[in-house]
């Protein structure tokens, strides 16, 4: 009997270590609300027209590879591109310098007084620039257009009572990725020597490639069993020391709109959940989540000649871009 008892001992430890890791992961993956399903009915008027004001935005931006080595005068031009559509929109957009062993960048940023708590800030950015020779339609032009089409909606709101930042970074991706010349880490660090308070920041990043195909979809390790095996969807990525950054936006997400959104919020140095600007604000202690279409997970064209325009889903892309505005209304505290 004293055998059998030590010979269950193992079994018993490797059942208790499996709830563990159930309910961790599930801890992860979990988000308040209910997903909706597969979109099936046509464009809004609201979409329809944002629809056509992102194609002409992802036009220009994906035109000719964004980075100095291959094309500077594409890059100046996108900085320029950037700043007349946001004075155009009634903004002061400004330049800051992110200097390289090759030479200084631009960060653009606007900043937009809180009316009731201006100590609070909200950060809204996207990376401007492409991987090498790339066109980057998806990466990141869809994330810039977005960010210029949010900012136009925000032209238009009424005060938010939070300090707003627009930022259209420079050098997110190789080879100034995660080092000192990488444009979001810059300014997280300069927030960050200014004290400033800041209470979520939002990555847009790679927001334009759906797939429903079943299949379409992967996932790291054993969180798939969690999600859809389509790319119909859009999912926001975080840290779980800051889960609330979040959990919060799927919440708001899911309550106003009708795309599908899910929500996973890990481990920061898990593979691929840290590959974007939000890792930057992590680094500066800010709670900071990516919205995104799962970039490498689901397009086959990341990082290739192939991330064209017409690659994009029209269609869902726009849905998803209103879908975000009750979001920053939540943080910007328009309400």
């Amino acid at each position: 009997m004293r055998v059998l008892k030590e010979a269950r001992r193992p079994f018993a430890l490797f059942a208790v270590l499996c709830l563990v890791a159930f309910a961790c992961v599930a801890f992860m993956t979990w988000m308040p609300g209910r997903p909706s399903k597969v979109l099936t009915r046509d464009l809004k008027p609201t979409e329809a027209a944002t629809q056509i004001a992102l194609r002409r935005h992802v036009d220009f931006l994906a035109s000719a590879p964004r980075n100095r080595a291959d094309n500077p005068e594409h890059e100046a031009a996108t900085l320029d591109y950037i700043e007349q559509q946001l004075r155009g929109y009634g903004f002061a957009p400004q330049r800051f310098p992110v200097a390289t062993a090759d030479g200084e960048f631009s960060n653009i940023i606007v900043r937009i007084e809180g009316d009731t708590t201006p100590d609070e800030v909200v950060v809204l950015g996207a990376h401007w620039d492409t991987r090498g020779p790339t066109p980057g339609a998806d990466d990141n032009a869809s994330g810039v257009a977005a960010l210029l089409e949010l900012s136009k909606w925000i032209a238009q709101s009424k005060p938010p009572g939070r300090t707003l930042e627009i930022a259209f970074w420079a050098n997110e991706e190789p080879p100034y990725f995660r080092t000192d010349a990488m444009g979001s880490l810059v300014h997280a660090r300069r927030l960050r020597a200014e004290n400033a308070n800041v209470v979520w920041m939002l990555s847009l990043e790679m927001l334009g490639y759906y797939d429903p195909a079943r299949g379409a979809q992967r996932y790291p390790t054993v969180i798939s069993l969690f999600y859809p095996s389509h790319g119909a969807f859009v999912a926001f990525v975080g840290s779980m020391w800051h889960r609330g950054a979040t959990t919060t936006p799927v919440s708001v997400m899911r309550e106003k709109s009708d795309f599908p959104t899910y929500g996973f919020a890990g481990p920061p140095d898990m593979s691929g959940i840290g590959f974007s600007d939000h890792w930057s604000f992590w680094q500066a202690g800010y709670p900071a989540t990516m919205v995104t279409d799962t970039s490498y997970y689901r397009t086959p064209h990341y990082h290739q000649f192939s991330d064209t325009p017409d690659t994009l889903d029209w269609d869902r892309y726009p849905r998803v871009v209103v879908a975000l505005r009750p979001v920053v209304a939540h943080y910007a505290q328009f309400e």
